[in-house]
């Protein structure tokens, strides 16, 4: 797949009928080598970081995705919509992963993918390591997620449930961005500032990590994590209104939630 003659993902798509989705992921780590060992050159399409930035490896039945190639050591997650709360998808007449080039593939769908989901990973040296690429779930529940608050407008509760290992951090931390920029009809903005309040120290730090990286303007994001002061202290003198989104555990504010009252010129988004 190309946009603007620029490499942006490859699929290996296999037939149940002959192989399946193993067999696609196979072939990639052993006949799909990012490098071409005879003269040690990066393969145009699959090497990183030049060369494509998703894989997918795709059968009738099942779908998933890798962002670099390593040989063997390639580690490919699900790429599923999930069946009856398990995994894989749902049977249907025809091909069960036909959403890839419906809803995922499809030019708009994907536009947004590369503008507003692909993150860079960057060591502490600032060196690109690797990418994220949300999973189908993670694109599903962000997407719900906005197009329900455009729909209905702020005030509303909203419960999404995410199991151990399904990148839950990375979800919070695209709805609090996708939140922060959304507009109505009008194009007013939905929300003055978003709140991401965390119960669990591992995943505060967590959470104020992605949050940070997925930043696309300098200065938007707002951490409170107590250093020089109290958090609560630093509560509402580092979030808002400068600040449009900000990320804090929760144990600290249990009295802080009444000044989020005068903070609601239009809203504010707050989500545990």
């Amino acid at each position: 797949m190309f946009v603007n003659g620029i490499p942006v993902a490859t699929a290996e798509l296999k037939s149940h009928y002959t192989q399946g989705i193993q067999d696609a992921i196979y072939q990639y780590q052993t006949d799909r080598e990012p490098l071409f060992k005879p003269k040690n050159a990066p393969e145009p399409l699959l090497a990183f970081p030049g060369g494509a930035l998703v894989h997918f490896a795709v059968s009738n039945a099942e779908a998933a995705m890798t962002t670099r190639l390593a040989g063997l050591d390639t580690v490919f997650l699900p790429f599923n919509q999930g069946n009856a709360g398990g995994a894989g998808n749902p049977p249907k007449d025809g091909i069960a992963t036909d959403y890839l080039w419906k809803e995922v593939w499809q030019r708009d769908s994907f536009l947004q993918i590369l503008g507003r989901y692909l993150v860079p990973v960057k060591n502490d040296k600032k060196q690109l390591t690797g990418w994220i690429f949300p999973r189908y779930h993670q694109l599903k529940v962000t997407r719900r997620l906005v197009a329900a608050v455009t729909a209905e407008g702020p005030g509303h509760k909203y419960l999404v449930q995410h199991s151990a290992g399904s990148g839950k951090t990375n979800s919070i931390a695209w709805s609090a961005h996708f939140l922060a920029d959304l507009h109505d009809a009008q194009d007013q903005k939905v929300f003055d500032t978003v709140i991401v309040i965390s119960d669990r120290t591992v995943l505060d730090t967590q959470l104020r990590e992605a949050i940070e990286s997925f930043e696309r303007t300098r200065g938007v994001v707002a951490v409170v994590t107590g250093e020089g002061a109290s958090k609560a202290g630093n509560w509402p003198r580092r979030c808002p209104p400068a600040r449009r989104s900000s990320s804090a555990p929760s144990r600290p504010f249990p009295s802080r939630w009444t000044k989020c009252a005068s903070w609601r010129q239009r809203g504010t988004s707050a989500s545990r």
